[in-house]
């Protein structure tokens, strides 16, 4: 089949308490090379951070003196709550109904502590099929966080092969449906 084109970057990051430290410096560097990523493919980039209920940060992220600030402030923030991925997995299927966010690529960069509705999946599917959304997700954490979701990823019926192949592309068993990348970093932070 010929390539996609290339749409516009929703990027989806959880801040979320059990993100500190490490997972959470490795997915705002993912941030940083997605807006390096879209302003050299002239690509419209919208920043969509994410915590428990009611923890929702939305920027636009360009190579301007507004974006960078936006994109300054992200960096210094964080969320210290729960993870709620309704409402910023609602933001993005909002934000692809209008024009300029169609057939947009959603990257969901979290350590994977969430639960996904059956509705929420639902209303990421009709996304897909109306608007043309694509859906990637980079999973941080740890080792134990990567044999949980190892182990959650069997029980759905979803093939990893990953146990032996980190890189390897996989198979989410929530939303984001094919994990493109995998990262554990050995250590982590302090609190803050």
């Amino acid at each position: 089949p010929p390539p996609l084109a290339r749409g516009p970057m929703l990027v989806c990051i959880d801040t979320s308490g059990s993100m500190r430290g490490a997972p959470e410096q490795l997915a705002k560097a993912v941030v940083l090379q997605a807006a390096r990523t879209a302003h050299r493919e002239r690509r419209a980039c919208q920043l969509i951070a994410f915590g428990g209920a009611g923890e929702l940060l939305t920027h636009e992220l360009a190579l301007t003196p507004a974006g960078l600030d936006a994109l300054l402030d992200f960096i210094g923030q964080a969320f210290d709550g729960g993870t709620d991925l309704a409402a910023p997995l609602a933001h993005a299927v909002a934000a692809v109904h209008s024009a300029r966010w169609q057939q947009a690529d959603l990257l969901l960069v979290s350590d994977g502590e969430f639960g996904c509705t059956p509705a929420t999946l639902a209303l990421l599917d009709g996304a897909r099929q109306r608007h043309g959304l694509r859906v990637q997700g980079v999973l941080v954490g740890d080792a134990r966080r990567w044999a949980c979701w190892r182990s959650a990823t069997r029980s759905t019926g979803c093939a990893t092969g990953a146990a032996t192949r980190p890189t390897r592309r996989a198979r989410m068993p929530t939303v984001t449906r094919r994990c493109t990348a995998r990262a554990s970093p050995r250590s982590t932070s302090p609190t803050r």
